[in-house]
C-alpha cells in the first residue's frame, strides 16, 4: 500500500495521540476525508490501538515490582512522559511503569538466558542447522507448516504487513533436541531487521519488555514456548506495535 506524500506514518501517529497543532490536525483530517488511503491507514492504526490494549489488558491485576518502585523512591525512574496516549490509557500505573522501564535504558547488566540465545541466533554466532528463504516458501499455509513442524507446535508464522514488515527468510536450530528453535527474519523497506526467535519449552507464563544496546527486546513466555522479538533502529511505540501483532498473529 503506498503512502500518501503528504502524511507520513510519524503524522497519523501524532494525529491519533492528540499531539498536533490545530491547524496542522485539521490539514490532516481534510486529507483523510478526501483519501479513502488514509481513511483505510487510520482505521487500522485505531484497531492496533484497541488491540494492544486488549492484549496488554492482563497486567493491570499485576503489582507493581519492587525494583521499579525503588527506582521511582531514588529519583531514578525513567523518563516521565509528558501524558499518556491513547494506546495506554486502558493499563493501570503497574503496566505503565513495566512499558517505562523498556522505553528507558535497561536495568539489567547482562542478557538472561533465552535473550542471551536470541542475541546469538540474530548475531550469527549460532549456525542453524536448515535455513529457508521467504521465497521457498510459496503460500502461508506453507510457511505455518514448516514452523509447526520444526517446533511441533500449533504456532502460525506472523504477517507484519500492515507494520511495513515481510519475511525475508526462517532458520532452523536444533531439530533433532527436544528444545528445537526458530529465528523468522523480517525486513521493511528502511532495510530495518526484525526478529522473533521462537523456542520450546521455555517455563512459566510471562510477558517482559527490555532494552539491550541498541535493541528493543520483547518477550512473551509460556510454559510450551517462549519468544524472543528483537528490533533495531526502532522507537519504543514501533517495537510495541509490532510485538503485539506478532504476538497476536503467532495463536499461541
Amino acid at each position: 500500500m503506498k503512502h500518501h506524500a503528504a502524511v507520513t506514518d510519524i503524522d497519523l501517529n501524532a494525529y491519533l495521540d492528540c499531539e498536533l497543532d490545530e491547524a496542522r490536525r485539521a490539514e490532516i483530517e481534510a486529507l483523510i476525508e478526501s483519501t479513502p488511503e488514509l481513511a483505510e491507514r487510520v482505521a487500522l492504526y485505531r484497531a492496533d490501538t484497541a488491540r494492544i490494549a486488549r492484549l496488554h489488558a492482563p497486567l493491570q491485576d499485576l503489582p507493581i515490582p519492587p525494583r521499579l518502585l525503588e527506582a521511582v523512591r531514588r529519583g531514578t525512574a525513567p523518563r516521565p512522559a509528558r501524558r499518556l496516549a491513547p494506546v495506554w490509557a486502558g493499563l493501570s500505573a503497574a503496566a505503565v511503569l513495566l512499558l517505562a522501564v523498556w522505553i528507558a535504558p535497561s536495568l539489567r547488566t547482562a542478557p538472561e538466558p533465552l535473550v542471551a540465545e536470541a542475541l546469538a541466533v540474530r548475531s550469527g554466532k549460532t549456525n542453524p542447522v536448515r535455513e529457508i528463504s521467504a521465497a521457498q516458501l510459496a503460500s502461508i499455509d506453507a510457511r505455518d507448516a514448516v514452523l509447526q513442524t520444526a517446533l511441533s507446535l500449533p504456532v502460525r508464522v506472523p504477517d507484519l504487513e500492515r507494520a511495513g514488515f515481510e519475511l525475508a527468510r526462517m532458520q532452523l536450530f536444533d531439530e533433532s533436541t527436544e528444545r528445537k528453535a526458530v529465528q523468522l527474519t523480517y525486513r521493511d523497506q528502511k532495510a530495518r531487521s526484525f526478529t522473533v526467535y521462537l523456542r520450546g519449552p521455555a517455563g512459566g507464563d510471562r510477558f517482559d519488555l527490555q532494552q539491550h544496546a541498541n535493541l528493543q527486546v520483547c518477550i512473551w513466555q509460556n510454559d510450551s514456548l517462549g519468544v524472543v522479538m528483537l528490533g533495531g533502529d526502532m522507537t519504543a511505540r514501533e517495537m510495541l506495535r509490532v510485538a503485539t501483532l506478532t504476538y497476536g498473529d503467532l495463536e499461541f
